[in-house]
């Protein structure tokens, strides 16, 4: 898997753009954001929050169902055991 690095800021609530990047229609991708620590302390807490063990089990639940899960919210439903 090839690995693309994209710097960028959140200018609106929840929504996050990509642009210009090298890909092409109906090419699959798989995105991960990672939220920078330095930018953390003033962003209010998410509920559904979760821990790096929780992370890993939920990225490995996805990639061994894809594609029985149509969202993600599915996926950590049942990476907590909640299906």
């Amino acid at each position: 898997m090839q690995a693309i690095k994209v710097e960028t800021t959140v200018e609106k609530e929840g929504e996050l753009h990509l642009t210009n990047l090298p890909l092409h229609p109906t090419q699959q991708v798989e995105v991960i954001v990672l939220i920078r620590e330095d930018h953390r302390a003033g962003v209010p807490a998410v509920s559904s929050q979760i821990d790096e063990d929780e992370w890993r089990k939920l990225v490995e639940t996805i990639r061994a169902s894809e594609p029985r899960f149509s969202t993600l919210d599915e996926a950590m439903s049942f990476s907590r055991g909640r299906l």
